[in-house]
């Protein structure tokens, strides 16, 4: 019997709007710290700077986790399970169930797959905007479609093939 479980997990690189925001987010803290300082100098309360370092250490323990996300997918049972990561912190977004997937296709022709079809929302499960093992499954949930773009190995291709047959196969994966 083929094992027909796969669990992946990524890791988002540090690119492309994630630079942005931790670059956001590190002039909100040196912000916060100036209008701070500014705020205990105006009011000549001194003994109030001791809490600086307390209160930026909350937001920063607070915010920065949300800087790098870590994708996990699980497939099995014919149930693909996607959740994030924020540090300690993991939230599932949603279940679908392969059988039910509108299309699974390489990220290059899921839009020939799909013709005019309304897409209302995609997320993405990619380390890297780079990546070149990426797959998209089309799915709708109520009456709207949505897609997830994620990163595969030959081994989820399998698994995705066997819970759906109409699943394209590109032939050069490693």
């Amino acid at each position: 019997m083929e094992n027909n479980t796969t669990e992946l997990a990524y890791e988002q690189k540090c690119e492309g709007k994630w630079i942005l925001f931790k670059l956001l987010l590190l002039a909100l803290y040196v912000g916060y710290t100036v209008t701070y300082l500014y705020v205990i100098i105006k009011t000549g309360f001194f003994p109030l700077g001791a809490l600086i370092p307390f209160t930026l250490w909350i937001i920063v323990y607070f915010t920065w986790r949300y800087t790098s996300p870590d994708y996990k997918y699980t497939i099995g049972a014919g149930t693909l399970t996607f959740s994030v990561s924020y540090g300690k912190k993991t939230r599932e977004k949603f279940k679908i169930h392969l059988k039910d997937a509108l299309a699974i296709a390489p990220r290059e022709r899921i839009g020939t797959v799909l013709k005019e079809t309304k897409i209302h929302k995609s997320f993405s499960a990619l380390p890297s905007k780079s990546e070149s093992e990426v797959y998209a499954i089309a799915f709708k949930k109520e009456t709207k479609v949505y897609i997830l773009h994620l990163k595969v190995t030959r081994d989820t291709v399998k698994a995705l093939y066997y819970y759906n047959k109409n699943t394209i196969i590109k032939e050069d994966l490693s």
